[in-house]
């Protein structure tokens, strides 16, 4: 795995943190959602072309690394939010809906999960049912094709997942961005473009992850311990953020705006890496071998 798709996790997942710590007052901080689709495409692609393609082994290690924390970001924010008086309890359709990220209309006429950043999920999930169906026949570029087409009903938010599976075609094949295209997604994420987030903010996504690949080919990318734990506490950070943001009215004085949206966004952070650090990692040690039944179904299953 390349190292600066890595750190761009945790950059993606700190700038969603951001996002949320100002309330929304910096739009463009939430397009690490945009870059997280992104790289879903490219690691997806690189993980699987040009290797055997087992469907079982490529549902559970999906399965495994989606499913089990969301069940417990779930289970985290019912628990802390509807005591505080924070949320209302999802009723018996929502929670259940919510639980297997299908999209409905929630609580708040949303139209998303229980949890809101949940919404993303069900996007992932579409990109890999669609795509993993893809491999097992035995042809990627029918992936895309058919991810084109989901398009066509779901919203052009998954061409985001194609732009990461062409550029993870192209690195294979041999084409080395320049690292400028970093400069240039970055250029443009700065420019206040109305429109699609997929083209506003997923065309510069694409590029900066595609120039910061063409960093880390030319040995330009210098190592980071914080980035590696972001990186690696990506999800955590993504999924449990707002329980210290949203639960603020209760603990965080009255300060000036500005800092106390940074003391948010370093809550978001900090209880997101140690989440990672006391269950994650733990939980994914522990279910990421695959069970004994799916290693004898052989290598075509």
């Amino acid at each position: 795995m390349f190292r600066s798709i890595h750190y761009l996790r945790g950059v993606a997942a700190t700038s969603v943190i951001c996002f949320h710590a100002t309330h929304g007052q910096v739009p463009v901080a939430a397009a690490g959602v945009d870059v997280f689709f992104v790289i879903s495409g490219f690691v997806i692609f690189t993980s699987t072309a040009g290797r055997a393609f087992r469907p079982a082994a490529y549902c559970w290690r999906r399965f495994v690394r989606i499913m089990p924390l969301w069940w417990i970001a779930l289970a985290v924010w019912a628990a802390v939010m509807i005591p505080l008086d924070l949320v209302p309890a999802p009723d018996t359709r929502d929670a259940s809906l919510s639980a297997l990220l299908i999209p409905h209309e929630r609580y708040d006429g949303e139209f998303g999960p229980y949890l809101g950043p949940g919404w993303t999920l069900s996007y992932e999930v579409l990109f890999y049912g669609v795509f993993g169906a893809a491999m097992w026949i035995g042809n990627w570029r029918l992936g895309v094709l058919l991810l084109i087409a989901a398009s066509l009903g779901v919203g052009i938010l998954v061409l985001e997942f194609v732009a990461g599976v062409l550029l993870a075609w192209a690195i294979q094949a041999g084409i080395r961005p320049s690292p400028w295209l970093a400069i240039l997604g970055l250029a443009l994420f700065l420019i206040p473009i109305s429109g699609h987030r997929a083209v506003v903010w997923g065309i510069p996504a694409a590029l900066v992850i595609a120039g910061v690949i063409g960093m880390e080919l030319r040995g330009l990318l210098s190592q980071s311990r914080l980035l590696g734990l972001l990186g690696d506490a990506s999800y955590s950070l993504y999924l449990f953020n707002l329980v210290p943001i949203w639960t603020s009215v209760f603990w965080l004085p009255q300060l000036p705006e500005l800092p106390s949206m940074v003391v948010l966004a370093v809550s978001g952070v900090s209880f997101g890496v140690i989440v990672h650090l006391s269950v994650e990692r733990p939980m994914l040690r522990a279910l990421r071998p695959l069970p004994a039944t799916i290693r004898r179904l052989g290598p075509s299953v």
